[in-house]
């Protein structure tokens, strides 16, 4: 099990938050209420030469695939999937 399915399991409250640019995608996870994002990231350039940056709580790099992210929707997707969030057992509130 990994650091960030962990983290992220002991959430009983999530909530993602995004910013949309032109070419780009910010975003925060928070977990039960706190301030400080347990994950946050940026995907920048948005086409075939994306770049994805994500770093957990403490401001540890999380691993992602990079480039081939074509829109915003594609970005959206990547992200969800780093998080982890498309699996069955993980829901956010917001």
């Amino acid at each position: 099990m990994s650091t960030l399915d962990t983290d992220f399991d002991l959430c009983a409250d999530a909530v993602l938050t995004l910013n949309a640019g032109s070419s780009s995608l910010k975003f925060a996870l928070f977990c039960d209420g706190n301030d400080e994002p347990l994950y946050n990231g940026l995907v920048d350039r948005i086409g075939p030469d994306a770049h994805i940056r994500i770093h957990d709580h403490q401001g540890r790099d999380v691993p992602a695939v990079q480039g081939g992210l074509e829109s915003h929707e594609d970005a959206f997707q990547r992200i969800i999937e780093v998080l982890g969030l498309n699996r069955e057992r993980r829901q956010l509130s917001a």
